[in-house]
């Protein structure tokens, strides 16, 4: 993967992240590393995805995250992200965002589990221990 060169980036491929919470942190502009951390109190309308995006003008692939707020009934209507993409708050008009390099995205996720034979379990069963599984812990 790359931290991009090109000036359009098409989506390629979208992944839920499925989490019970989250918090997004952006790198601030200071001398050392300094985040602006932040948090829904109520995540249950939040989303996480990972994001695969392809650069138009040369191919160039990034991986990277998005934040979706997926109702947004009680937010501000004079927002500027509103204005933006023409719309108005409301259950059925999410918000979503992709974290720049830098940025972090913390979640607790649902553990999610790969078996032998592929299948997925929940964190409610015990992890394969055998050679050939393994646990998924990219998001963790």
């Amino acid at each position: 993967m790359s931290t991009g060169n090109s000036n359009k980036y098409r989506i390629l491929e979208v992944k839920e992240i499925p989490i019970r919470k989250m918090m997004g942190c952006h790198v601030m502009r200071w001398p050392y590393a300094v985040y602006y951390c932040h948090h829904q109190v109520d995540n249950s309308e939040t989303k996480v995805f990972n994001i695969l995006l392809g650069g138009d003008d040369d191919g160039d692939k990034l991986d990277a995250y998005a934040a979706c707020h997926m109702d947004t009934s009680k937010r501000d209507p004079n927002q500027l992200v509103f204005k933006l993409l023409n719309t108005a708050p409301g259950r059925f008009s999410p918000v979503c965002h992709i974290f720049p390099e830098g940025d972090l995205v913390w979640t607790i996720v649902e553990t999610i589990y790969v078996g032998p034979d592929n299948i997925l379990s929940d964190a409610n069963k015990r992890p394969f221990c055998d050679s050939k599984s393994k646990a998924i812990s990219r998001y963790l």
